[in-house]
Parts: structure tokens; C-alpha cells; sequence
């Protein structure tokens, strides 16, 4: 304390040329301190329903709001005219609140009105230290009368008032759209989407897939009934799904189609979440409600915590050995991004991943039915090899047939997950019905793939029945 004491002794005697050179000196040190205590003492953590935030204020930087999510990285947008940057951190997550949170009504209503609460306490406490702030600056230069200390925190006041205005009234969230990602949250700007509008029309989407699911139950009958197609006996059906990425109105749709046809099982050629965090299982866990086997070979976008929890729920990740379901011998393989906990392209690997299964191959008795693996870049190499491949990852529905063999792309039945359903492009959710008969010697032979395409419901939808195995 000696050396600030001294200091502000030395500036207490400097003599000043005028009152205003005197005024000048007292708002600079005002602001000074106003600078120096917001900056060491604003932040501070709040409870925002399931969320645990940290935020603080950054004056005379530049005009952004940067969000920290450890250990996933940031996301930084220019989002105001003044020269303060707030920064918002996500501490922690409560999963079982967060689980009430999503199961409740207008879940983003209560997380925007609990965030505005916040915000206001955190303005009032930032005002409260550009107030000390300025007083501060003023005692260390030496003003020590009430009447110097009260202009330096009114100064404190109405500077950072001023700025926190300005940066309302500017304050532009559509910056987002063009933030800056670092880090493994570039994989996924879905993220965003979970504190805005995503999550209020995540339930409608997902009531109206259910209707529509019916219908289109319906309809199959109708088209059974046309001489043209013939009847589908279907001795096992198989829901082939893929690259849901966390939307959970899909899963609702697919619950619905697999109640509807009576599948047999859900085979998922992958990307079923986008960071593969344990976080992300509360979003998918619907899973275990579906009553049937689901099977899934891990893509680009899991990793080892969340095909845990996937476990826990039931799901069966396939990684090499063979599974029996409806009696079809079915192999899949995860990506090699999978055995990671960061998001990464699917194409690293793609070489030794073919390589292994290949040497499944050779090992196994007799080839499976069905091969599932996330890539196309390796599934489409065993074209002659399996009866049937299903391979994701290029959000395509395709359907043909190479060498003898059936292989099939859902596309993406999350539409690319929750960014998907405000993207303004028509990005469809796709999946595929495929329709399996047993000879008297019972081998297996895929018959009939029926593709659905949902064109956000406003639009409509398509459907296709295709003939396998003709000339």
C-alpha cells in the first residue's frame, strides 16, 4: 500500500494549471479505475435454469461476445458498436434438470426469461464497480473530498451506463450466423440453436412426424393392395436410419415408423449425435422407448462417452462381430473418428478400416446379410461381397444395386440435425423401409425398399417403393 500511498500524495501536491486541467485529471483517474475494477471484479457465475455461467466485462476491447465452452472452445461474434466485450462461459450442466428442462413446456421461454434475470443482476453489479471504480481512481490521485469522490463514481456511472445502452441498442444477434468457431465446437453450430428456437419447435415438428407417420402407414397398405406391385410378404423389416445428429423430433418419427410397420429392428449407419458427450444422450435417449433392437455403427460425429451411455440405454454399437436380429446375420464397423473424443472428418483411416473388414470377412464362416459402416468411401468397396450394405454420411438418399449386392443410403433422417430445422435450405429427413423374405431353405433375400423424404411438412413428403433383384 506504501507505493499507491505515495503515488497518490505526489499527484495530491502536483499543482494543476486550471480548474479545468483539474476536472480533466479527475475523469481520467476516474476512468482508470472504472477500467481496472470492472475488469478484476466483474466476473461472477450465475444459475441459468440447468446451467452454470460465468460471465464478465472487458472495456475498451472490441465490440463481441465470445462463449466459452471448455473443453470444446469458443464461439465469437461482433455483435456491438461500443468497445466492451462480455464474455459468457459454460461452467456446468445439471443433466437431471436439464432432462426436466426439455421434458417441460417452452423449455427455451424459461431459459431466455431465467437469462434476462441474470443479466440484469450481472448490468446492476457492473454499474455497482464502475461506481467504486471511479471513486477509487479519484482517491488514488489524491482527491480525497466527498464532493471530488462523488464526480468520480458519477463519472464511473455514466460512462459504463452510456456504453451498456449503446451496446443494447446495438447489440445485433443475427452476428452469430457469421461467428467465428475455434476449436471442436466447429463441428457442431448446432449448439447454438439450443438457447434460440430450435428447442420450442422440436416438439410440434416431432408431433406432426408422428401423424404423418400414420398416414403414410395407410398408404403403404393401399399400395400392398395394387396388383402392379404385388403383395410384400416382409418375413423381417428393417428400418435403416442414419445422421440424425441429436434431433430429437426425428427420433419421435422414427418411434413412430417402427410402431407403425412393426419393424423388426433399427439399423443406423451412423452420426447419430455430433459431439458424442454425455450431454448429448439426454437428447437421444428416446431410444429406449422404441421396443425394438436398435443397432448402430458409430460415425464420424460419436465418441467413447457417448456410446457408453448408448449402451446404458440398450442401443447395440456394432464394432466388428457379427449381431443376430430377425434372423439376418448383421456386421458393422465404427468410423475410426469414433474411438475419439474430438469431431473429425470421416476419411482418415479409410484404408485400414476396409483392410479390417476384409479380414472379418475372410474369418467369418459365411458372409452376413447385412454390412453397416458409416463412410461410403469404404462400404461401397464390398459391392458383391454382402447381400446388403448401408453406409450415411453424404445426407443422400440412394438406393442401387452393384455386383449382386443391395446398397442403400438413408440419407439423413435428422435432416442434419437441429441447425437443420431453421436452415433455409430444403434439406429433407430420409429414411428407408426394407422388406426381407426367406426362401423355403431359409436364405435370406431383400425384396422391396420403400424410401420416405420429409420436406419440413409445409412442403409435404415423397415416397418410393423400388423392386430389388429384378433384371
Amino acid at each position: 500500500m506504501k507505493p499507491v500511498r505515495r503515488l497518490g500524495e505526489l499527484l495530491g501536491r502536483r499543482p494543476v494549471p486550471s480548474p479545468a486541467g483539474d476536472l480533466g485529471l479527475l475523469v481520467l483517474f476516474a476512468l482508470l479505475g472504472v477500467v481496472a475494477l470492472v475488469t478484476l471484479g466483474s466476473p461472477a457465475r450465475y444459475r441459468v435454469e440447468a446451467f452454470e455461467v460465468g460471465l464478465s466485462l472487458r472495456l475498451f476491447d472490441r465490440g463481441r461476445t465470445t462463449i466459452l465452452i471448455p473443453p470444446l472452445g469458443s464461439i465469437q461474434a461482433e455483435t456491438h458498436l461500443t468497445p466492451l466485450e462480455l464474455h459468457v462461459t459454460l461452467r456446468q450442466v445439471d443433466l437431471d434438470v436439464l432432462a426436466e428442462l426439455l421434458d417441460g413446456e417452452d423449455p427455451s421461454g424459461r431459459v431466455a426469461v431465467a437469462a434476462a434475470s441474470v443479466l440484469r443482476r450481472f448490468v446492476l453489479r457492473v454499474l455497482g464497480l464502475a461506481v467504486l471504480g471511479g471513486a477509487l481512481g479519484a482517491a488514488l490521485a489524491g482527491r480525497r473530498r466527498a464532493m471530488e469522490l462523488g464526480r468520480a463514481a458519477a463519472v464511473g456511472l455514466l460512462t459504463l451506463g452510456l456504453l451498456l445502452g449503446v451496446s443494447h441498442l446495438t447489440y445485433d444477434r443475427q452476428a452469430f450466423a457469421t461467428a467465428r468457431y475455434t476449436g471442436a465446437i466447429r463441428a457442431a453450430p448446432w449448439m447454438l440453436g439450443l438457447f434460440d428456437e430450435t428447442l420450442a419447435r422440436v416438439k410440434e415438428l416431432g408431433d406432426r412426424l408422428e401423424f404423418l407417420a400414420q398416414n403414410l402407414f395407410e398408404l403403404f397398405g393401399r399400395l400392398d393392395e395394387l396388383e402392379a406391385l404385388g403383395r410384400v410378404k416382409g418375413d423381417a423389416r428393417l428400418l435403416l436410419v442414419s445422421d440424425i445428429h441429436n434431433n430429437a423430433a426425428a427420433l419421435d418419427f422414427v418411434g413412430q415408423v417402427a410402431r407403425s410397420f412393426a419393424v423388426h429392428a433399427v439399423v443406423d449407419a451412423g452420426d447419430l449425435t455430433d459431439f458424442g458427450s454425455p450431454l448429448e444422450s439426454l437428447l437421444v435417449d428416446r431410444i429406449a422407448t422404441l421396443g425394438v433392437p436398435y443397432l448402430l455403427a458409430p460415425g464420424n460425429h460419436e465418441a467413447p462417452p457417448v456410446l457408453g451411455a448408448l449402451r446404458e440405454l440398450g442401443v447395440v454399437v456394432m464394432d466388428g462381430r457379427p449381431v443376430e436380429v430377425a434372423g439376418l446375420s448383421v456386421l458393422g464397423f465404427a468410423d475410426p473418428a469414433a474411438a475419439t473424443t474430438d469431431p473429425a472428418p470421416s476419411g482418415d483411416g479409410v484404408d485400414e478400416l476396409a483392410e479390417r473388414i476384409a479380414r472379418t470377412l475372410e474369418e467369418l464362416p459365411e458372409p452376413p446379410f447385412l454390412l453397416v459402416v458409416h463412410n461410403p468411401a469404404v462400404a461401397n468397396r464390398f459391392a458383391g461381397a454382402v447381400p446388403v450394405i448401408v453406409s450415411g454420411h453424404l445426407h443422400a438418399l440412394a438406393v442401387w444395386e452393384e455386383g449382386g449386392s443391395v446398397l442403400l443410403n438413408p440419407g439423413t433422417t435428422g435432416a442434419a440435425g437441429l441447425r437443420g430445422l431453421t436452415a433455409r435450405g430444403e434439406l429433407p429427413m430420409s429414411l428407408i423401409l426394407l422388406y426381407v423374405e426367406f426362401d423355403p431353405e431359409g436364405r435370406p433375400r431383400a425384396v422391396v425398399a420403400d424410401t420416405i423424404r420429409v420436406y419440413r411438412l409445409r412442403t409435404g413428403f415423397t415416397l418410393q417403393r423400388i423392386l430389388l433383384g429384378l433384371p
